[in-house]
């Protein structure tokens, strides 16, 4: 204004330098400049009202490049403000690291990677928008050619017509409109408040929508987009994520190390397969990572314009982390657990031979063989011991779920197989003391043995399974009595032996008794194989004939020839073998003509005929009629004639 004053001022003094016009009017337009617009045709003359015009014209000019110039300057400064919180902050002031962050984004775990959204990609766009909306101010900035300015508008709640209510209504109106500056008095703020908490109880917006930019038909928008400056400044917008990326990537990696969980899970069966040093290192790394987690941020800042929130990642490591250690701690327990199970059901067998009363010798081999196994045992339970001691000292080292029962029993392992040493030391001083008496009952009963077998070597010789004449049936009878009286005196034979060797007698050889006992699993092979034929030919004589199935049979007795060429060549020669394998050739040449009878093709003419042949009477009609029936027949001797 002072600058359009003095150039109006300096003009008006020329005029009137010159005497040519009388310019109080223009003085006067100066107290009330609208009056230049509005005064008559010939109050100024046509020069000086385009003069005047022309004035009106430049000063608009003037304050419309001024408007240019400022909204240049907001939108470039807007814009800078925004990309200086995207660039490097190494020559930032202190009072530029106060400066809060515009974007906050969420870091979670996809495994097998760490997700941060939204992604730059995602907030370019946004900055771009953004730029978009800043440099699209100047639309809303009209020239200086008019305009009406727009209100919001309310519209009437539907109810029941009420002219004093609309009086009301814009008596509150008038008394809003009328408060053009806010009162000191603390009423004057209270009754403009009440007024228009009235008008909105009674009266509500036409539309929920947010207002509309405002846009002008003649505006700015033009003239700030060409300025390069502003063309820079959104370049530079439009890049400025890429600043960034680098941190963004560093923050990623810097979970790197929590990979571990993920990359290293093991099944159950590969954990089982684990000593207790693996246990052990994974069980460590778990527990570093898991204090490393707890001391991370729940917010990371990179520079002035992000803030990533760390909490659902945080959250989901330590889910992992806890099933992790979960599943190892679960294999360890099951393993070392298995491992003490099987500790104590050794001590407890041999603690409970330990603790059987010693009678006679067998008492005594037992006794001694329970000792030597626990003198044999101790290194190797040591070194069973030690590690289940120390793999639940590390489960509650780490806190690790373990049971009240499981700890009480790891707690007595130890102090157990102590026990049981002490208990077989004790078990070996008695044997000790019983020593004297025990060898004289060894000797007493050496002697005994000595005449019993003397005498059972006489019966086996002269009354046994292999004396001539016998049949099949009595010799396989007589095996059965000496097998049981020789099982009885080779139980004893163990003992005795035992106990010479327990207390350093010479050992006594029974060449006799061994030779019968070869003899004797020779004849059990025969026999069992000969009781084994003469049963089964003897259940096929029970078969009715009209469920005969030679088939099978055949089938039976091949197997039992495969088992008599399996015998030992010494057993060929003996009489049992001769009737075994009679029995099972005759029922072998019997076969053929038993299959041709069982014939459906047969008719009474042709059993007639084999009765006229054999001279053998078949009662075909009676129902008990069996193969027992057919086979006493003589067929074979007349076996070409059938």
């Amino acid at each position: 204004d002072s600058q359009v004053g003095s150039g109006a001022t300096s003009t008006v003094n020329d005029s009137s330098s010159s005497g040519q016009q009388d310019w109080s009017a223009v003085w006067e337009c100066f107290e009330s400049p609208h009056r230049l617009l509005s005064m008559p045709a010939g109050g100024l003359s046509k020069s000086m009202q385009e003069m005047v015009k022309n004035a009106v014209s430049e000063m608009r000019r003037y304050y419309s490049r001024k408007v240019v110039d400022v909204l240049i300057k907001v939108t470039r400064k807007t814009l800078d403000l925004i990309i200086k919180q995207f660039t490097s902050d190494a020559n930032a002031v202190e009072g530029d690291s106060q400066k809060k962050p515009i974007f906050l984004l969420n870091a979670s775990l996809m495994i097998p990677n760490v997700s941060v959204t939204p992604t730059l990609d995602d907030i370019q766009e946004v900055l771009l928008l953004a730029g978009k909306h800043i440099s699209g101010l100047s639309k809303g900035v009209a020239q200086w050619t008019g305009g009406k300015t727009s209100r919001v508008s309310w519209k009437k709640i539907a109810r029941p017509p009420s002219n004093p209510l609309l009086d009301v209504v814009t008596k509150l109106d008038e008394q809003v409109q009328s408060i053009t500056a806010p009162p000191a008095a603390l009423k004057s703020t209270k009754m403009v408040d009440m007024a228009k908490m009235k008008r909105k109880k009674h009266y509500r917006l036409e539309s929920e929508e947010k207002p509309q930019f405002p846009f002008q038909q003649k505006n700015f928008y033009s003239y700030v987009m060409e300025n390069k400056e502003i063309i820079k400044t959104l370049t530079l917008l439009s890049m400025c994520s890429a600043n960034v990326k680098t941190e963004v990537n560093t923050l990623v990696k810097r979970w790197r190390p929590y990979h571990y969980l993920w990359k290293c899970e093991k099944t159950l069966r590969q954990l089982l397969a684990w000593n207790l040093n693996d246990f052990e290192i994974s069980l460590k790394r778990h527990s570093e990572l898991e204090a490393k987690l707890e001391l991370e941020p729940d917010f990371l800042i990179i520079g002035n314009c992000l803030a990533v929130s760390t909490e659902k990642l945080k959250l989901g490591l330590t889910t992992e982390l806890k099933n992790g250690t979960h599943r190892i701690s679960q294999a360890m327990r099951k393993k070392y657990k298995r491992e003490m199970d099987y500790v104590y059901a050794i001590m407890n067998d041999l603690d409970r031979k330990l603790e059987r009363p010693i009678r006679d010798l067998d008492d005594v081999r037992t006794v001694m063989e329970t000792l030597k196994k626990i003198r044999e045992q101790e290194v190797d339970m040591e070194l069973r011991i030690d590690p289940v001691e120390e793999a639940f000292n590390i489960i509650t080292r780490y806190d690790l779920p373990v049971s009240k029962e499981d700890l009480e029993q790891v707690d007595n392992l130890r102090y157990t197989w102590q026990q049981l040493q002490a208990r077989a030391l004790a078990s070996h001083f008695t044997l000790l003391k019983m020593q004297p008496q025990l060898e004289d009952d060894l000797n007493s009963n050496l002697d005994r043995f000595r005449e019993d077998n003397s005498e059972y070597v006489h019966e086996y010789r002269y009354a046994g399974p292999m004396q001539p004449g016998l049949s099949p049936r009595e010799a396989s009878d007589r095996l059965i009595l000496f097998q049981n009286r020789f099982d009885g005196m080779w139980r004893k034979l163990q003992t005795y032996q035992n106990g010479e060797e327990l207390f350093g007698l010479p050992h006594t050889e029974y060449p006799e008794l061994a030779q019968i006992r070869k003899e004797l699993n020779l004849l059990q092979k025969l026999y069992k194989l000969y009781n084994d034929v003469i049963d089964r030919v003897s259940s096929y004589y029970d078969i009715p004939w009209g469920e005969v199935n030679i088939e099978e049979i055949n089938n039976e007795l091949m197997e039992f020839q495969n088992r008599c060429r399996k015998l030992p060549k010494g057993l060929k020669e003996w009489p049992a073998f001769f009737a075994l394998k009679k029995t099972i050739d005759d029922f072998n040449d019997m076969c053929p003509l038993l299959e041709l009878m069982a014939n459906k093709a047969m008719k009474p003419r042709h059993w007639q005929r084999i009765m006229e042949v054999t001279k053998y009477n078949f009662e075909l009609d009676n129902e008990d009629f069996c193969l027992k029936n057919i086979l006493e027949a003589p067929l074979l001797v007349n076996k070409e004639d059938i």
